[in-house]
């Protein structure tokens, strides 16, 4: 905090104390009321636990203690006091599932999380509801049709080989505690800055200025732990308030908004003069193409709100479903899946010369890469829990849930509970084969939500993660330089925390 905000605290402190107070105290009272409605539940340890996820390495903690001898997890949990001020019940069987993303309407977003994403991105599809959301679903649909992937593979082929220029320049003057020519990085910076990049050029095109873009929003996202708990405190009344945190995240976002508008207005006169509004396929023209005359205004906002949402919501799932992969397969019982995957890339591009033309049909023919990947997404879900909210009164299972409850649907248990996975503790990812596939229950494994309002994008982040590692593993060898697995940390997605791993160039390219 800077000394402005020590200052706009002290002189609105008699107001916005008593307010955080009445919140406090309406919210627990809240609680307290209702906690005992699911007393029969096992409940998680803690207070609060949800502010405990923070901390590095507890989410593991606090979801092992719940475990069953046999590895399975309870149906559903008490999962305490939540940060709306009302109970909150963790969910993690397939059928409660399934549940919870065929009931939309009776399962809504907690609005206290979407007013707080709109301060970040505007009104976007993640955090939009009803008629609203159906519209901007329908239109954004075919943007992430297979069609609209083809489009997307150069792009992605464009930020691996420019990277891995980088990397192989890094490599070849390396002297590290691994060796001579052996480069040490930390994956998720690596991955998060190629990941930012694919989807600055797929959401804006492939001349939006991806430097600046980048800049902006990494500036944008600098205070979102201050901005949360502002906001929890007093609510909507913080985006009021002059503090540092909203002039930041008001510039940085001015900044996008004025380079997405220069495009949007660029097109439009294209367009007006019976121009192709782009030459290249992606957010943006689907946008405009639906954009009315004379709403120029509108068509802008809505750019940059769809645009700052797939942003927000894309980039770091992939960069740390990337950043686990290569957490598992520079561990030594695993490293044989770096050769496996290596040698199947090579059978289908031949070489990184042969990936310069990549497609999507060659892609699908990643099939192990693609199943390393999903066992990843098993063992190390990003998001490894949403949030949902019940409307009113009714009935989960056999339990009463109570208006307002928040419903915490808890991927990370169902992946790893014994009665829907054998051996489910270890990384095999040889259970996603069709044989291996047979009978496997509905709704245990759902990385990327489920249901109506499942992600969106997951189809491109698994191509771009697909094309990365496997075009990476075809160029480097990737090898432990720590000892155990990385602590596991959650600020909204899940990553691994102070990990580094060793790049050395291949001997055969």
């Amino acid at each position: 905090m800077k000394l402005q905000d020590y200052i706009v605290g002290a002189l609105t402190l008699p107001v916005l104390a008593p307010i955080a107070v009445f919140r406090g105290l309406f919210g627990l009272s809240r609680y307290l009321w209702k906690k005992g409605a699911y007393s029969s539940l096992p409940q998680v340890e803690g207070y609060f636990p949800i502010a405990t996820l923070f901390e590095p390495g507890k989410m593991e903690d606090i979801l092992d203690k719940l475990r069953r001898d046999d590895g399975s997890y309870p149906d559903m949990f008490s999962f305490g006091f939540y940060y709306h001020g009302d109970c909150s019940i963790a969910v993690t069987n397939p059928a409660l599932l399934r549940e919870i993303f065929t009931h939309d309407s009776d399962f809504p977003k907690i609005p206290e999380s979407n007013g707080l994403l709109e301060v970040f991105v505007g009104k976007g599809l993640v955090n939009t509801e009803g008629a609203l959301w159906k519209h901007d679903r329908k239109l954004l649909t075919p943007v992430f049709h297979f069609d609209a992937l083809t489009h997307g593979v150069p792009k992605i082929v464009k930020v691996c080989l420019k990277k891995y220029e980088e990397l192989e320049a890094a490599v070849k003057k390396a002297d590290s505690d691994c060796g001579k020519g052996c480069h040490v990085l930390g994956p998720v910076g690596l991955f998060s800055d190629m990941t930012l990049r694919v989807i600055i050029a797929y959401a804006f095109g492939d001349h939006m200025p991806a430097d600046d873009m980048q800049k902006a929003f990494h500036e944008m996202l600098q205070p979102l732990d201050e901005f949360f708990a502002f906001y929890m405190l007093v609510g909507s009344l913080s985006l009021q308030l002059p503090l540092t945190a909203s002039a930041i995240t008001r510039r940085a976002k001015a900044v996008i908004s004025k380079m997405v508008e220069e495009r949007v207005l660029e097109a439009l006169a294209r367009r007006d003069r019976g121009e192709k509004a782009f030459d290249d396929n992606n957010l943006l023209e689907t946008i405009i193409q639906n954009g009315e005359k004379g709403m120029e205004k509108e068509t802008v906002e809505k750019a940059v709100a769809q645009g700052l949402t797939f942003l927000f919501a894309g980039h770091d799932t992939t960069s740390n479903l990337l950043s686990f992969a290569l957490d598992y397969l520079s561990r030594p019982e695993y490293r044989h899946y770096q050769e496996e995957i290596r040698q199947e890339a090579m059978a289908v591009f031949g070489d990184l010369h042969g990936f310069e033309h990549a497609d999507r049909s060659a892609a699908q023919k990643l099939v192990l890469c693609e199943r390393v990947l999903e066992e990843t997404l098993r063992l190390a879900p990003p998001a490894p829990f949403i949030e949902r909210m019940v409307k009113k009164d009714m009935k989960l299972g056999n339990v009463e849930i109570k208006a307002g409850t928040a419903v915490l649907p808890l991927f990370y248990c169902t992946h790893r509970d014994s009665r829907f996975w054998k051996d489910p503790d270890t990384f095999n990812p040889h259970r996603f084969s069709d044989e291996q596939s047979v009978g496997r229950k509905n709704f245990s494994f759902v990385p990327f939500s489920a249901g109506g309002r499942n992600c969106i994008g997951q189809k491109l982040s698994l191509l771009e993660a697909k094309l990365i590692l496997s075009s990476l593993l075809m160029k480097f060898e990737v090898v432990s330089v720590q000892d155990g697995p990385p602590p596991r940390g959650f600020t909204f997605t899940m990553s691994p925390l102070k990990f580094e791993v060793g790049l050395r160039l291949r001997s055969e390219q």
